[in-house]
């Protein structure tokens, strides 16, 4: 039996089968299981000032569009709704401030009528975005400012490893473990593939000196390449590289070798400028602006100035397995290493007094510094997520459902 519901101005058609069942088909009966009468598929991201929003279209006679509801949150809070034809489904909200929280919500509207709001949605504009590397997965993602969307993913690639990004052609460039470079566009496909690495472990991207450094050799290399995948160079003989820091204006990389105890400098042509002692360097990180660098030696945070003099500025509680250092004020945040896999994520100002300690994290592997606002953002490896963690030490929100996210990188 066909029953017929009106809202008004809308027409319902509703299938009924016996007296007990009911198909409610129509997305906007109150009773439909799926949709409750509300629209759905409402998702949201955002490039820089600009968010776009996308929905599941309902077409149905009477309809005649959408009200879009938007909060902005923080020092000008507002509200603003629009009105959207409906014969369309997404829609571009423009000039957006950076760095507060934006939620929207969404409705169907005809004569009289306008059904319940949708479930909302937030997110958080800003000047950058991030890249992530899932290890199990084998996906590259490229990822909101806020860092809880996904911009886009790549096809599958075997064990990718490491990523840096190019902040200026907005791609990125990947090693994974079975020797493969690849660099990515913003919409994650494959610009270039290089096959000609042995066990590569780190890449990081230099731009502002053509140049991508490669820890290769199982860890006892460190290659050169510009900007277009031309081959440069190679530097050998490193006992065990842990971490690698490219130096920007200084013009050159930072190596960590922590079989041999020392902290190298390479120039942009690759040769050895410059050798500090140090215990078991594990990370390194470079404050580009006054090129110096973080270190994490065993339990102490050390920096190394650009003409070799070393200075002790704190000691922690347990060894510091990744460093990202805040281009803006030069603080550093880190992931500690406690107890089978359980990791703290701290942050030390650049006198080494430390501003905040967030547990909570397990195989925590990488994280990068936001130098917008302070904060950072970590891959939570053992967890399967990404965390977003405020300048102040709060966890302010978290995208779940990765695999390995084993590293990752600000464009």
């Amino acid at each position: 039996m066909n029953v017929r519901v009106i809202i008004p101005g809308i027409l319902l058609s509703l299938t009924i089968s016996g007296c007990s069942q009911r198909g409610r088909n129509n997305p906007l009966d109150p009773q439909n299981p799926e949709t409750r009468g509300r629209p759905t598929g409402l998702t949201v991201i955002s490039e820089k000032h600009n968010v776009t929003l996308t929905w599941n279209s309902i077409s149905l006679r009477g309809v005649l569009g959408y009200r879009l509801y938007r909060w902005i949150w923080g020092i000008n809070s507002s509200k603003k709704i629009y009105f959207i034809p409906s014969d369309s489904s997404s829609f571009i909200d423009k000039d957006l401030p950076y760095d507060q929280k934006i939620t929207y919500r969404l409705s169907v509207v005809s004569s009289g009528y306008e059904s319940p709001l949708s479930d909302s949605v937030s997110i958080t504009p800003g000047p950058y975005n991030y890249w992530l590397v899932d290890n199990y997965d084998g996906i590259v993602f490229r990822l909101t400012y806020d860092g809880m969307h996904i911009l886009t993913e790549s096809s599958y690639i075997p064990q990718p490893i490491s990523v840096s990004a190019d902040s200026f052609s907005q791609t990125a460039w990947v090693v994974n473990s079975i020797g493969y470079l690849f660099k990515f566009s913003s919409n994650g496909k494959i610009l270039l593939t290089i096959k000609e690495l042995d066990h590569p472990s780190n890449v990081d991207v230099d731009v502002s000196n053509n140049l991508v450094w490669i820890v290769d050799q199982s860890s006892t290399s460190v290659v050169r390449y510009d900007l277009n995948g031309n081959f440069l160079g190679v530097t050998r003989n490193f006992g065990e590289i842990s971490d690698i820091s490219s130096a920007g204006s200084s013009k050159g990389c930072w190596v960590a070798d922590i079989k041999e105890k020392k902290i190298i400098f390479l120039s942009t042509d690759g040769e050895e400028k410059l050798s500090v002692d140090c215990t078991a360097p594990r990370a390194v990180s470079c404050y580009r602006r006054d090129g110096w660098l973080w270190v994490a030696d065993s339990l102490e945070l050390l920096r190394i100035w650009p003409d070799g003099k070393l200075e002790k500025i704190a000691k922690l509680d347990f060894p510091v397995v990744s460093l990202s250092t805040d281009q803006r004020t030069g603080n550093c945040w880190g992931i500690t290493e406690a107890d089978r896999g359980k990791n703290q994520v701290v942050k030390l100002s650049v006198d080494g007094t430390l501003i905040t300690k967030v547990k909570g994290f397990y195989y925590a592997r990488s994280l990068i510094a936001n130098s917008f606002n302070g904060g950072c953002l970590v891959a939570d490896t053992g967890n399967g997520r990404v965390v977003r963690v405020s300048e102040n030490g709060s966890i302010i929100g978290t995208l779940d459902n990765f695999f390995t996210p084993w590293d990752i990188a600000v464009e």
